[in-house]
């Protein structure tokens, strides 16, 4: 049974990796991996929200750091570590690389991780906004198989942690007091 769904992971890796790869294809999802660096683009929008309501804010820019530290944490250093599944761009010979080859391991994906934990973090508050923080976050996870840095369950496992670590940093910083210090 595993090895038919590890199969099935490397069957649906190949076609979204096998995708037309034109110049402007190849510079939307280059350009939504990078944003999903440590977080970059959450710290951002959530530096942007601030602005509107400062106490309300301070919260959330509490509980997005604490969920962005959790997941590097349990996925970098524990999960990561622990599976130490080697990225398909060793495993394959014919897959379209875009990014230069990557030093650390596959499973799970930290891209879809963080997405989907500052996804979850961001939509907790603002509901009219959840369709484009986890339209986000999807694009941040499936430009990673694209870009053939991860497979699907990599990704997969990715968001299903973000989501648990975004649903913990607030249950963690829902009790906590703020004051206004900006």
């Amino acid at each position: 049974m595993l090895a038919q769904i590890l199969n099935l992971d490397r069957q649906i890796f190949i076609y979204i990796n096998h995708l037309p790869h034109t110049p402007l294809f190849n510079d939307i999802f280059l350009f939504f991996s990078l944003v999903g660096v440590y977080g970059v683009i959450w710290i951002i929008l959530s530096f942007i929200l601030f602005i509107t309501d400062k106490i309300k804010n301070q919260k959330e820019i509490l509980t997005l750091l604490l969920s962005i530290f959790m997941e590097l944490f349990v996925v970098e250093l524990l999960m990561k570590n622990y599976f130490a599944r080697v990225r398909p761009e060793y495993v394959f010979k014919n897959i379209i690389k875009v990014l230069s080859i990557s030093s650390t391991y596959s499973f799970p994906s930290s891209h879809a991780a963080l997405g989907f934990a500052s996804a979850y973090v961001l939509a907790a508050n603002r509901r009219k906004y959840q369709l484009l923080f986890y339209g986000l976050a999807t694009l941040i996870a499936f430009s990673r198989i694209y870009l053939g840095k991860h497979y699907p369950s990599d990704v997969l496992t990715g968001a299903v942690i973000g989501v648990v670590t975004g649903w913990v940093s607030v249950k963690i910083t829902k009790s906590i007091k703020m004051k206004e210090y900006f």
